[in-house]
């Protein structure tokens, strides 16, 4: 690996030993999308298994959205010549969202909890215990700018979060999105574009003019904003804020 892939490497192995993501004799299904993020991070996680005192199973799982736009071929192709484990999923999603989204409703957050659903359903199938997303710093920060301005909220994305089946685990969440992206890029990954037919994410402007503003905000005040956002939220303080269930 380069230096940009170890950095990337040691990031993950710090947030998956912090947050106690992995252990002995797990399976981990990573949600491949086929996107950067994805490749990045199942990649990543073959590194960090090589290297492991313990002993893990690492299974790709895609979710064929049942869309023409989505080259589901060229992800399992690419994963036969690594020899590495993978399960496709197809699924009627896109039917499904022409003809039960209703008009007005958030696009991306119905494929999302379609998606969600499917590679649950995916990861009993194939005997996994744990399912790995590729959500990085970024979709932390943004999601905690989104949910302070729009819901009210000081809520981002939990590191690790299990349910009766499974613990769902987010191991890029130190990493930072143009570290990703350039990776990606320099390691000539299989990225391909979003199945979803209406456009990936049109449907999220708010995220959007989050972007915007913090890369306005790293632009003219604060080159290393990002970073210093992710550090924040590992760094609460309840007494500082309004909260009364902290107070007696």
């Amino acid at each position: 690996m380069n230096n940009l892939g170890r950095h990337l490497r040691l990031l993950s192995m710090r947030a998956i030993r912090d947050y106690g993501m992995i252990e002995e004799g797990d399976h981990v299904a990573v949600g491949l999308s086929g996107g950067k993020d994805s490749w990045t991070l199942l990649h990543l996680l073959h590194e960090i298994r090589s290297k492991a005192p313990h002993p893990f199973r690492i299974t790709a799982v895609t979710i064929d959205y049942g869309n023409e736009n989505f080259d589901s071929e060229r992800i399992s192709g690419y994963l036969k010549e690594k020899n590495w484990d993978f399960h496709l999923e197809k699924t009627r999603n896109a039917q499904v969202i022409e003809e039960h989204l209703d008009p007005g409703s958030n696009l991306c957050s119905f494929c999302a909890r379609l998606r969600r659903g499917k590679l649950y359903e995916a990861a009993g199938k194939i005997g996994a215990n744990k399912i790995a997303l590729g959500h990085h710093g970024d979709d932390l920060t943004e999601t905690l700018l989104l949910n302070f301005f729009f819901s009210g909220k000081l809520r981002a994305m939990a590191p690790k979060v299990s349910n009766k089946k499974f613990t769902l685990i987010r191991p890029l969440l130190n990493c930072l999105e143009r570290d990703i992206a350039r990776y990606a890029q320099e390691n000539d990954y299989p990225v391909i574009p979003c199945g979803c037919p209406h456009g990936c994410r049109e449907a999220e402007p708010n995220r959007k003019r989050i972007k915007r503003m913090i890369e306005l905000f790293e632009e003219e005040a604060a080159p290393n904003l990002r970073a210093t956002m992710i550090t924040a939220l590992k760094n609460l303080q309840p007494s500082h804020l309004l909260d009364r269930s902290f107070f007696d």
